[in-house]
Parts: C-alpha cells; sequence; structure tokens
C-alpha cells in the first residue's frame, strides 16, 4: 500500500514510500536466551576517561591508558593512582569531590577487559596508595563496573563505573562548547533545603530510594515507588484504540492521542493547584500505574521527590527548530507501568512485600496490552520552554554530582504500547509500537490537527489539565527500524523529529539514534546509540530473541543488580 507521507507534504514535497508492516493478531512465542556480547567491546582498547567542566565551556578530556596506570614511561605511581581512583569515585557517586569540580569518568572496552588492566596485575592487584582493599563486579554487557574500595582516611566507599558510550550519548558528547553558569529566569521555587547526606548503596533489594534529601513534603511530595505488582489486575481489557490499523496515517493519529488520554486521565489532573501533586502513580483510584525498581543507584539514581532518574544532557537540536538553541541542562525521567506491563516486572523482581533476592531476567516479557510512559524533564531554561509545564525536583545540574531542589521542565513524553489488536505492528520488533511528544509553544490542536483527525482532542473531554500539557505536540510513531522512507516512522503534520534519517527521536535523545532502535538494543549488549537502524543491523543478534523485550529500564536494573557491591 502507498500513501504520501506527511512530512513530505509538510515540506511540500511529494514523496510517495511503501508502508512495510506485519500484521500480528496473536501472542507469538519469545525465546529468550542469555545475552551475546558484542566483539566491539573485547576489541577496544581498555582505557578510562576522566573530564573537567570548567567555565566558558572549556572541557579537558583525559584518556589514561593502561601502561600510563601502571606507571610505565614516568606514568602514574601508587599515589597517582590513588587520586584518579578518588576522582572517579566522585564523578559517579552523589557526593561532591574537595573542589567543587564539574567533571564525569567512564571507560572504553569491556568491563572485564578494564579490571584486568587496570586493578589486577595477574594474581596481584595494581598497587594504590592507602587503600587497604579493592572489590570489583562487572555487568554482564561489558557496559558496567562496579567499585568497592576501603581507603585509609575515607572508609568504605562503593560506586558504578559505566562505559562511555553506553547511555544515549558519549559522556561528554552533549556540553556545549558556550557553557557557562547561568540563572534560571522562571524560577518555580526558591525553597532552600539544608546540605544532604551521602546516599548508601546497601539494601532494599533495587525497591528503595535512596536520595534521603530533607524537604517539607507539604510543598512537594515524597517520591515512593509503586511496587505493589500483585494487586494489579490481572487483564484490564481492550484499550480505546484497540484494532486501530497504524499504516493509516490518520488512525496512527488517533491511537496516539488516545494514549496519551490514558495516561492522563487521573494523573495530569490530580492536583491543579500544585505540578509537583501530579502523575504520582499511587494516587490514581481508577488505572493502575507502577515503577520499575533497581533505579536506584549512583549519580545517575532516582531522586527524593518524584523519582526520576538522570538521562542524557540537553543539546541543541540540528532537526527541531524551537530545540536548535537550547542552552545545556540536565535532563531527568521517570517511567509508568501500567498493570498489564506490571506482571513482567513482578515476574522478574517480586514485588514489595515479597521481593526476588536474585531477579529473573529470563521472565522479562511484557504481557499484550502493556503501555509504558516516560516524561521526561530538564533543568536548562530557554526561550522556546519557559512556560513548560514544570516540577521541583532533587537534580544536579551539568557536570555535577551533587543535588538541590530546582525547576525542571516537561519537554517531551515518550510512548510504548505493545497491543496485538492493533494492525501494521510488526513481528521483528516484537509488535511494539513508539509514539513521542515533545513540548511546543506554537503547537494547537485546533489549528494544526483538528481537520486531519476529524474530531476533538480527546484530552479536552479530560477536567483541570494544566494549560501547559496542550501545548505537547504529538510527534509521531515508530513500527520498526527503518526510517519513514521504509514506512516504518510516520510523523504528523507541523512536527519535527529527532532521529537519524527523519526517525522517531525527541529533543531530549540523541539524534544518532531512534526511540525503537535505542529500546531494541536493551539487553543485546549492543549500544543504543546508534541502536538499531535497520534490520539488517539488528540481524546478527536475532538469535539473541527479544532478552529484555524492548525496556532500556530492565537493562540498566540488570546492569545496577549485576554490580551491586554490597551482595
Amino acid at each position: 500500500m502507498k500513501i504520501t507521507s506527511w512530512i513530505g507534504r509538510f515540506f511540500g514535497i511529494g514523496i510517495t514510500f511503501t508502508i512495510l508492516s506485519c500484521v500480528q493478531t496473536e501472542k507469538a512465542p519469545v525465546k529468550l536466551a542469555p545475552p551475546r556480547e558484542p566483539a566491539s567491546l573485547h576489541s577496544e582498547v581498555p582505557k578510562l576517561l576522566y573530564i573537567t567542566y570548567y567555565k566558558h565551556g572549556k572541557v579537558n578530556r583525559e584518556e589514561i591508558h593502561p601502561t600510563r596506570w601502571r606507571g610505565e614511561n614516568n606514568g602514574f605511581s601508587a599515589g597517582g593512582r590513588e587520586d584518579y581512583l578518588l576522582k572517579m569515585y566522585y564523578a559517579n557517586s552523589r557526593e561532591a569531590s574537595l573542589t567543587n569540580l564539574r567533571h564525569a569518568a567512564c571507560f572504553y572496552g569491556h568491563a572485564n577487559d578494564v579490571t584486568e588492566q587496570f586493578f589486577q596485575d595477574g594474581s596481584a592487584p595494581i598497587e594504590i596508595r592507602n587503600l587497604k582493599s579493592l572489590e570489583h563486579k562487572a555487568s554482564t554487557d561489558g557496559h558496567m563496573l562496579g567499585i568497592k574500595f576501603n581507603h585509609h582516611d575515607k572508609g568504605e566507599l562503593t560506586f558504578r563505573l559505566a562505559h562511555c558510550d553506553s547511555g544515549k550519548s558519549s559522556i561528554s558528547d552533549s556540553i556545549s562548547s558556550t557553557w557557562t553558569e547561568s540563572t534560571d529566569s522562571k524560577k518555580v521555587s526558591t525553597y532552600q533545603v539544608p546540605k544532604r547526606k551521602i546516599a548508601s548503596t546497601k539494601g532494599g533489594y533495587g525497591f528503595e530510594i535512596l536520595d534521603k534529601l530533607a524537604f517539607d513534603e507539604s510543598k512537594m511530595p515524597r517520591f515512593k515507588l509503586r511496587a505493589d505488582f500483585q494487586n494489579a489486575p490481572n487483564r484490564s481489557g481492550p484499550k480505546p484504540w484497540a484494532g486501530l490499523d497504524l499504516s493509516d496515517p490518520k488512525q496512527a493519529l488517533k491511537f496516539t492521542l488516545l494514549v496519551q488520554k490514558y495516561f492522563y486521565e487521573n494523573m495530569a489532573n490530580q492536583n491543579p493547584k500544585n505540578n509537583d501533586f501530579n502523575f504520582i502513580a499511587q494516587n490514581n483510584k481508577n488505572r493502575f500505574w507502577c515503577h520499575m525498581p533497581w533505579q536506584h543507584v549512583g549519580a545517575v539514581g532516582r531522586e527524593a521527590v518524584h523519582g526520576m532518574t538522570k538521562e542524557r544532557d540537553l543539546a541543541p537540536s540540528p532537526f527541531m527548530p524551537n530545540f536548535k538553541n537550547a542552552t545545556p541542562g540536565t535532563n531527568w525521567g521517570i517511567a509508568y507501568y501500567n498493570d498489564d506491563a506490571c506482571h513482567a516486572i513482578e515476574n522478574v523482581f517480586g514485588n514489595s512485600s515479597n521481593p526476588r533476592h536474585e531477579p529473573d531476567f529470563t521472565k522479562s516479557n511484557f504481557d499484550d496490552g502493556s503501555v509504558i510512559v516516560k516524561m521526561l524533564f530538564t533543568t536548562a531554561n530557554f526561550p522556546e520552554i519557559k512556560d513548560a509545564f514544570a516540577w521541583n525536583a532533587s537534580v544536579s545540574d551539568v557536570g555535577a554530582t551533587e543535588r538541590k531542589i530546582q525547576p525542571v521542565r516537561h519537554i517531551q513524553m515518550d510512548i510504548a504500547v505493545k497491543d496485538y489488536s492493533l494492525k501494521g505492528t510488526s513481528k521483528n520488533v516484537n509488535s511494539w509500537v513508539m509514539a513521542a511528544f515533545y513540548y511546543d509553544e506554537s503547537y494547537s490542536f485546533d489549528m494544526d490537527l483538528k481537520q486531519q483527525l476529524g474530531e476533538e482532542n480527546p484530552i479536552k473531554s479530560l477536567p483541570k489539565i494544566p494549560k501547559a500539557l496542550f501545548k505537547m505536540r504529538p510527534m509521531g510513531i515508530q513500527t520498526g527500524y527503518d526510517s519513514p522512507s521504509k514506512g516504518e516512522t510516520i510523523i504528523f503534520p507541523g512536527a519535527f523529529a529527532n532521529g537519524s534519517g527523519g526517525r522517531l527521536n525527541g529533543p531530549a535523545d540523541n539524534p544518532k539514534a531512534s526511540c525503537l532502535g535505542c529500546h531494541g538494543a536493551a539487553g543485546t549488549g549492543a549500544s543504543k546509540v546508534p541502536g538499531f537502524l535497520s534490520m539488517a543491523m539488528f540481524a546478527p543478534y536475532q538469535s539473541v530473541g527479544y532478552v529484555l523485550d524492548f525496556s532500556q529500564q530492565f537493562s540498566l536494573a540488570k546492569e545496577n543488580f549485576e554490580t551491586e557491591m554490597s551482595k
């Protein structure tokens, strides 16, 4: 079937393409197997990267190779290794360094190779001054290294060191060359909090929140992980979008707006007077939403107010006009899982009343009807987003690790749906479809999309929705890895996408990748960037099966569990 691309119409270009889809109406069996490690990680030369961010855009990148670390050719002494081990700790914990550095640290190569080259020489450890002991654990995908060391003066310290390309961007990729200290022109809150205590990493089986920041809980909520998965309904029944054909742009738009309404109902309008008390999963009495465990640790772990975790730093978008002048900021996200999706989480982790001491990641297959929604916020503030829906949160700044209460603005919402009643999905991606929204002050449903949809915006029927949420523009949908020219991405009228080759991707994401391509890499050992841009790229991993069913939060949870040093 051939249709005219909406993005082609928008630019006045008559482009036609063929929709390639595989309709699936019943649940297909999913093969589960241990993740296969890509050869590329072991082929990389193991090295450490330490980055210091200075004012006015100056960035110092220091690559540390094994020979230098071991002291060859005037390399490090035992004291130098101590200094850099502590720097790596401060750069990857929530504790500010003694000199309040803005910095980051990561590694290249496979985590096992890094331990062999930097922390042990044959059977003997490499000498590091003032160290009583050092332990380490590598994740099976090689992307994360857990380190615990007992320092003579500072006691026992633990942290996680990640591969430099394991996230949505290279660790220093998103720092603007013009970054400077700045002030926020529209403060949501000036609430002052006492200096926080350093977070522990022990215990809790992945269900606890380590950010114990003290604040007035009458003004802001304290995040509580919703993990009573056993209380989720067994089957919530057909969804409002059941049976729609996603190869039809009009029906794809209707699907996207209906899922937005499905999520906003009794979530976006919980408290019309205080934004911070909206989107609290436990307060939705009509629909069950839950959260993912094991997202709590390290410098990126859940913050105290809304449970958000740190994502890629915001950078100007080369494709989205209203984000082309974005100023630097840290991005933070919180994911919500509907009742159908919560069952898979319980199968892996147990529940808050009966947690599994050893999660079973072979059971990470989401049920038919699963809906996952991720809201993304940024600490950045520039004219195009100044009036976006805003929260207060316990977050860190660009290059910093210690957190403080500050405003964050809602710039993106990602949605993933597995619903076998939908037409136009593909078994090649386990029948997942992804949709995205982004904040656009110029967006008006009545002006931009009402004529195409032929009916009212579904969220207009919900009472007391914050006005700023009506400015969340639907971007499009993605049903496969390939580009819009292959019919596996549809971009809606007036929208711009931030993905490679026009693929679906939001302003908080890396433009080298795409939504589905990134999530398809979950559990395979492949990098999120670029992820998979075609089925040909995915083919070498097909024998692995859908290891973690397109869930990067499952992937991070697995890495966090495998590198937990308190076990």
